[in-house]
């Protein structure tokens, strides 16, 4: 282990909660329009759907898009499910659920104990945008991310 000088992480479900970020901000939204909804099970389909976008832009199937474009793009698909989602709430929802991401609890607090010894790096899918922002409101810091 003396050997070891940075440790390296894929935030999103060990240091940032997506999924209850993501239930939150859709109850939010299905109040707001009175609709009565799964918005844990919405999570769990906008996850899955994104990681199918993220499937075929890997495979060269579609063309490189971000992670933000991923996200719109999976509630685009969803819309079948999802009818009263128009279009400025699906690019509402990107924003406010992936730059808004709510760090697990100690997290934060665990990464700058890890620091003061190593480098703290992010390697992650999501956008360079999402994780800054999801770091400043979550305060927790990193070396990199790439």
């Amino acid at each position: 282990m003396d050997n070891i000088r940075a440790l390296f992480f894929d935030v999103g479900g060990t240091i940032f909660d997506w999924k209850n970020t993501a239930r939150e901000k859709i109850q939010t939204l299905a109040a707001e329009k009175g609709q009565v909804m799964d918005c844990e099970a919405f999570a769990v389909d906008w996850r899955e759907e994104m990681m199918r976008v993220h499937m075929q832009v890997r495979q060269g199937n579609l063309l490189w898009i971000n992670s933000d474009d991923m996200h719109l793009r999976a509630l685009d698909s969803l819309t079948n499910s999802y009818p009263f989602l128009t279009l400025i709430d699906r690019m509402s929802l990107v924003k406010s659920t992936w730059h808004n991401l709510k760090a697990f609890a100690g997290a934060p607090e665990a990464i700058s104990r890890l620091r003061s010894k190593y480098t703290g790096v992010v390697l992650s899918i999501l956008s360079w945008e999402s994780i800054v922002n999801s770091s400043k409101r979550a305060n927790v810091q990193w070396d990199g991310i790439l």
